[in-house]
């Protein structure tokens, strides 16, 4: 994360790329809540792919990870919220509407955007 932080944003999606590929080749038998440890890694990743408007692959990594969130914190989790905005901002800056409309209507983005806003 260093590396984001220091503006150093390619340098720092090509280690996260990287570390995401060694995750998913290692044997994970007996680790439990391992899910948590891909998520953020693709949390981290898709958020460098939009700072670096790479927004297909930011799209397609946070897609990822939804289900993760849903998964391990439910669907009213601010952090399954702020990832389902996230995907739906996206989708819809890439002109895929319908995908940006299911977000909203599954995760009643609406509502939630208002919520956060008032806190």
């Amino acid at each position: 994360m260093a590396y984001l932080t220091a503006g150093e944003n390619k340098l720092a999606m090509e280690l996260l790329e990287h570390l995401l590929n060694d995750f998913q080749s290692l044997d994970k038998t007996g680790v439990e809540d391992i899910s948590t440890h891909e998520r953020i890694l693709l949390d981290s990743l898709a958020k460098s792919y939009m700072r670096s408007v790479e927004l297909e692959k930011a799209a397609l990594t946070f897609e990822r990870s939804l289900p993760m969130y849903i998964e391990s914190l439910g669907e009213s989790h601010p952090d399954t919220i702020q990832t389902a905005i996230f995907i739906s901002m996206i989708h819809n800056s890439l002109g895929n509407t319908e995908r940006s409309e299911q977000l909203i209507q599954r995760f009643d983005l609406e509502a939630n955007k208002s919520a956060e806003y008032s806190n």
